[in-house]
Parts: C-alpha cells; sequence; structure tokens
C-alpha cells in the first residue's frame, strides 16, 4: 500500500483519493450487459435463496461454483458460492473464522445456506460487476485508475492478513464494484473456502 502511495504520488497522472471510482470505470447503465460466460436454463432453490445464472468464475480447478442468484425474501440480488452438501462444516468453518473482521472494501457473506443436497456461501451481488468483465467491455485500465481500485483493495487484504487469513488467489474475476464504483475485494470466507479444496484435490 504504501509503494502505491508514493507511485501515485510521483505520477504527474494519477490523481488517487478515496471516491467511488463509478464515473471513471462503472457505466450503471450497460453494467448487466458486460459479457461473460453463463450456464443458462438451469435454477435450483437452497433455503431462502434462489440460484438463476452461472457466470464464470474464474477459479480454475476449483470445486466451488459461482451463481447469480435471488433472495426470495426480499427479491434482492446475491452471489452465492454452492458446493455439494458434504462441504457445509468446512462453509460454516471458513465463514465463522472469518466473522471479525470488517473493513468497507471486503465484500461480506449473509450467510450460509443449505438442503439435502447443497450447501451455499451467500453474499451481496455487487451492481457494477467484477473487473474481469469491465476489462472485457472497455479495455486496460489507466494507471490512476489501477491505483483508485489497488489501494482501497490492498487496505481490505492487509486487514485480512492481519486477522491471521489467507484470502487465497486476488483476481480479475475476485474484484468486484458496487453501484457507485467503489471497489471490493472478494470475500475471505469464499476465498479461504475454495483455498481449502484446491488444497484437497
Amino acid at each position: 500500500v504504501r509503494r502505491a502511495r508514493n507511485e501515485a504520488a510521483r505520477s504527474p497522472h494519477a490523481c488517487v483519493d478515496r471516491t467511488p471510482v463509478s464515473s471513471a470505470l462503472v457505466d450503471n447503465s450497460t453494467v448487466r450487459e458486460a459479457p461473460t460466460a453463463t450456464v443458462p436454463a438451469m435454477s435450483f432453490v437452497i433455503g431462502s435463496y434462489r440460484a438463476v445464472e452461472h457466470p464464470g468464475s474464474g477459479h480454475r480447478a476449483s470445486a466451488a461454483g459461482l451463481w447469480r442468484g435471488e433472495d426470495l425474501r426480499t427479491l434482492g440480488e446475491v452471489a452465492m458460492t454452492v458446493l455439494p452438501a458434504d462441504c457445509a462444516d468446512l462453509a460454516q468453518s471458513a465463514v465463522e473464522s472469518v466473522a471479525a473482521i470488517r473493513h468497507p472494501h471486503l465484500l461480506p457473506v449473509i450467510e450460509v445456506s443449505q438442503d439435502a443436497d447443497r450447501v451455499a456461501v451467500v453474499c451481496p451481488w455487487p451492481a457494477g460487476g467484477r473487473l474481469a468483465e469491465l476489462v472485457l467491455r472497455r479495455g486496460r485500465l489507466t494507471a490512476a485508475e489501477t491505483l483508485t481500485v489497488l489501494i482501497p483493495v490492498a487496505d481490505a487484504l492487509a486487514a485480512a492478513h492481519a486477522a491471521g487469513i489467507r484470502h487465497g488467489e486476488v483476481c480479475p474475476e475476485s474484484l468486484w464494484f458496487d453501484a457507485s464504483g467503489r471497489p471490493l475485494l472478494g470475500a475471505p470466507a469464499v476465498s479461504r473456502l475454495i483455498a481449502e479444496l484446491n488444497d484437497g484435490l
């Protein structure tokens, strides 16, 4: 984080602040049309959540599946990391292990939900989408935009490390934006869960 801030101070083109980056990066009029790989024509319910769309998760060799879902009580959009039912204890343990971490640039976990066949770690679905889709839609970020995204995300990652949590892979598929353009690092519980599953492969 200190290195990034020093680079920002030296660059005549980089203006780094805490202002949401929506005006530069997130076009809310087109964000839902960002190109992404999906598996259509399948829907299922786990507890109070319906999984409706399966975007490419970007986690190679991962047992976890990311689904865009809907909270049937509020009709709000959620992100569901769906696993077989025998992963329920592992999912609950991962969520409990990171429950104390609070940071404005970390995606929180709502709850763990399960039925007889599946378990889902449920998070809010950030309306601005993922960095991977943003880059596909509008191309590479400028140096100033990159710093505006990475500095708060690095702060969030440092908070996880300070709590003794190994976040796992940080990649364009795990960096999100909310509706205002605020960058968010994917939930540490989900990343820890994926890392533990991959370690067992």
